[in-house]
């Protein structure tokens, strides 16, 4: 058994470091030991550990592994994860690729060892959980994600070659006695599900990889179109309902899902119907909001105002700065809750002898009243942000500048006319940088 069906030793040479996700059982240890046995500087290799303390012979395992290692000469990297009580298996699944990203470095590549029994079980966990046309196409033999690089070479490999090979070899490798506990979705999927359907279907494995190449060329040509749509409209944290509407029912969920996906964000099915019987046709007076998950523990929102739909981070709304009342020295920079305030003098609009004042910033909480530049009247503040189609989930994270009691500024907004710079005036200018905007 060889590697060179699906990687060659040339694709490895390319990569400054190649590293290998070593559990110390079968599966792992298989593919560490392929991968040096290729015609590569072992130093280049390194296997990649994750204990997760869960196990009582977690710590047995890391030993084992890193022994292996010393004998295989290559590079051995652990890393412990500290998993929450009551975790998912996608939870757990998440920290453990972030130990493998927190080890990747520009240049490098990761080997995981997912064979072909891995594929079977994951569409059919799928498909029991209830998936959609992605989700039919299985664990991708590569995964790019900005700078990470991911490739599982054994993916076409039955998992008996694989057992075989160790065999052979007489490989030592650890057994995870968890993957008895069928509480576990996946364990009771692989050691009940499987072997019945097996028996009466042996080709089932087949049957369900044939179904998975087919699901991800169906479903490239629907990002294909997907992306084509979202860029005529150069969708990215929001989209505009008239450019969306302007497409068929078909192709306005396509765009939707393939703009949700670029934020790594795949709702279910009821979700999607909420998105389209609900928020899309939601008066924005309403305020319309659905929560969202992203992957791992990443958490959004999905709201609607102004005939534009907002993706945000949960924490848009969460943040309240109404009890700010501060006295702020001009000459440093302000971090609040929601963002960043400073001084820039690089030439701007408001005098400069405002910096010798008494300069408070507070927060909004309601029926505060302005008079903008060029105006005579003050007006309601809520009334500006009305008018300039300012979303409310905005206004509250926004500090407001106040000389002695009177309000002079919404900063990147606002100005009041009493503090701008007279002609030939070098003036400042005051920014805010919103931490969603990071």
């Amino acid at each position: 058994m060889s590697l060179k069906k699906s990687l060659s030793e040339n694709d490895l040479l390319s990569f400054n470091r190649i590293g290998v996700a070593y559990s110390g059982g079968l599966d792992s240890h298989v593919l560490l030991k392929l991968v040096t046995e290729l015609n590569i500087d072992k130093k280049k290799i390194y296997a990649i550990h994750v204990n997760h303390g869960i196990n009582t012979s977690a710590n047995e395992w890391e030993s084992h592994s890193k022994r292996t290692c010393e004998e295989l000469g290559v590079n051995f990297c652990s890393y412990k994860l500290d998993i929450p009580s009551n975790s998912t298996e996608e939870t757990m699944r998440y920290l453990r690729y972030g130990k493998f990203k927190e080890w990747f470095e520009r240049g490098d590549v990761l080997l995981t060892a997912h064979h072909q029994q891995d594929q079977t079980e994951t569409i059919l966990f799928r498909i029991f959980r209830g998936t959609g046309i992605k989700g039919l196409g299985g664990i991708p033999g590569k995964r790019e994600e900005k700078e990470f690089l991911l490739i599982r070479p054994l993916l076409s490999l039955d998992k008996s070659e694989i057992f075989n090979y160790a065999k052979k070899l007489k490989l030592k490798w650890v057994e995870d006695s968890s993957n008895n506990n069928e509480d576990f979705s996946r364990n009771f999927i692989r050691n009940n599900i499987i072997p019945r359907l097996t028996s009466k279907w042996p080709s089932l494995n087949k049957a369900l990889k044939f179904l998975s190449e087919e699901s991800v060329e169906k479903n490239s040509l629907l990002n294909e179109i997907g992306n084509d749509d979202l860029k005529s409209f150069e969708a990215k944290e929001r989209i505009q309902l008239n450019k969306l509407n302007e497409l068929s029912d078909l192709r306005k969920k396509n765009a939707l899902r393939c703009w949700l996906e670029s934020h790594q964000i795949n709702p279910s099915h009821k979700v999607f119907s909420e998105i389209f019987d609900s928020l899309i046709p939601a008066k924005d007076d309403s305020s319309p909001l659905i929560l969202l998950s992203g992957f791992g523990e990443k958490k959004w929102q999905l709201r609607k105002y102004n005939h534009e739909i907002f993706l945000l981070p949960e924490e848009a709304s969460n943040s309240d700065i109404s009890n700010i009342n501060i006295n702020w020295d001009m000459k440093k920079e302000l971090n609040l809750p929601t963002g960043i305030l400073k001084v820039s003098k690089a030439g701007g609009r408001i005098s400069e002898d405002l910096l010798k004042n008494n300069i408070k910033v507070k927060g909004r909480i309601g029926g505060e009243k302005f008079c903008l530049e060029g105006i005579s009247k003050s007006h309601s503040l809520k009334k500006f942000y009305q008018e300039n189609n300012i979303p409310p989930w905005t206004r509250n994270r926004v500090p407001l500048i106040y000389l002695d009691t009177r309000l002079i500024m919404i900063p990147n907004l606002w100005v009041s006319e009493e503090v701008l710079a007279s002609e030939g005036e070098k003036g400042i200018d005051l920014k805010w940088k919103d931490k969603l905007s990071f």
